[in-house]
C-alpha cells in the first residue's frame, strides 16, 4: 500500500505574523496622529470651558459689586482685577468648581495653574455692562 503525499498549499506561521506586523505598523502610522490630535483638542476645549466658567463667575461678581467698583461714576469704564481665590471666597465659584479648575492647566504654558491667574472685570458706568477677561499674568507663569 502506497502512501499518497498530499500537497497542501498555504501560508506559514511566519508569513502570517509578518503580514500582521506590517498591517499593525500601517494602522499605527495612520491612526496615531489622529488620536494625539484629538487629545490636544480635548485639553484645549476643557481649558476654554474652565476659563469661560471663571469669566462668567467674575461677571456675576461685577454685577453684584457694581456700586463698590463704580463708586458713583456716571461715565467711563471702571475695572477691578479678581483672582479665583476671590471668587471662591465670595462663593461665586464652588469648591467642586475649584477642583475642576485645578485639574487642568493652561495648554499654552505647561505647569501653569489656573487658580493663580487673574480676571479683569470691566464695567461701563453709563450702560452698566459688565465684561470679564481672563489674564495671563507674567509673574505667576499663567
Amino acid at each position: 500500500m502506497a502512501i499518497k503525499k498530499i500537497d497542501i498549499k498555504g501560508f506559514t506561521l511566519i508569513e502570517l505574523m509578518a503580514v500582521i506586523i506590517i498591517l499593525s505598523i500601517i494602522i499605527l502610522v495612520a491612526v496615531a496622529p489622529n488620536i494625539t490630535g484629538a487629545a490636544s483638542k480635548t485639553r484645549q476645549k476643557s481649558y476654554d470651558l474652565k476659563v469661560k466658567m471663571m469669566e462668567d463667575a467674575a461677571i456675576l461678581y461685577g454685577q453684584d459689586k457694581y456700586a463698590l467698583i463704580v463708586q458713583g461714576a456716571t461715565s467711563g469704564t471702571k475695572t477691578k482685577v479678581v483672582t479665583v481665590k476671590d471668587l471662591l471666597d465670595e462663593r461665586y465659584l464652588s469648591d467642586e468648581e475649584e477642583k475642576e479648575i485645578g485639574k487642568i492647566g493652561d495648554p499654552r504654558t505647561p505647569g501653569a495653574d489656573l487658580n493663580d491667574c487673574q480676571i479683569t472685570i470691566s464695567i461701563a458706568a453709563s450702560t452698566r455692562k459688565v465684561t470679564a477677561v481672563y489674564n495671563l499674568p507674567v509673574k505667576s507663569g499663567c
